[in-house]
């Protein structure tokens, strides 16, 4: 078997896997996940795949599609037991999210297209990252860690590297290992207080 399907195999099942503590965090009620971060999410994880898909990434795209769906059921768990405090910042970075997602509908440029839809999913973590910074312990640091790691071996799984196939990973790598700092840190400020 190609090692690359090996990868992108192993990736979808750390980062699949990675939901079933959350989704058990999230019934019992200790987790509220913010309903407009899984929204965009669930839509940029959609193109994403797609862009990679066509720029020839092979294996290494298939963890945007789990993520598509992971997100998705997210979103439909969120909009009943996810954060109820939506404030003006939340409905800001939606709009800027939906405002993006015009500007690339309105793109034929597959770089463009990966550029914006990164910069889509940095904004998805404003209202989560609002929310948490306020009530850490109301995310769970395992599914982004996991995520992160997820992704980190999906690039290796990608059969073509270029800016097109790797820039979202790796932005999403990074944006996931600095939202579980910010948790922690923000965690340990409250154990301070």
């Amino acid at each position: 078997m190609d090692y690359k399907i090996i990868l992108a195999i192993i990736a979808i099942c750390i980062g699949l896997s990675s939901y079933i503590p959350y989704f058990r965090s999230m019934i019992a009620g200790k987790t509220k996940p913010h309903a407009f971060s899984w929204l965009i999410w669930s839509v940029t994880a959609a193109i994403m795949f797609a862009a990679q898909i066509t720029s020839g990434a092979g294996p290494g795209a298939w963890i945007s599609a789990a993520y598509t769906i992971s997100c998705l059921i997210v979103f439909i768990f969120a909009l009943r037991k996810g954060e109820k405090n939506i404030v003006f910042l939340d409905w800001l970075s939606l709009l800027g999210a939906g405002i993006s997602l015009f500007f690339w509908y309105l793109t034929n440029s597959p770089l463009l297209t990966v550029i914006i839809i990164t910069l889509i999913d940095c904004i998805g973590y404003i209202p989560t990252i609002r929310k948490s910074y306020h009530a850490p312990y109301e995310e769970n640091t395992d599914l982004y860690f996991w995520s992160g790691m997820s992704y980190l071996i999906a690039l290796f799984a990608m059969r073509t590297y270029s800016i097109i196939t790797l820039l979202n990973p790796v932005v999403l790598v990074i944006a996931n290992l600095l939202f579980v700092t910010m948790l922690l840190w923000r965690r340990k400020a409250n154990v301070k207080h």
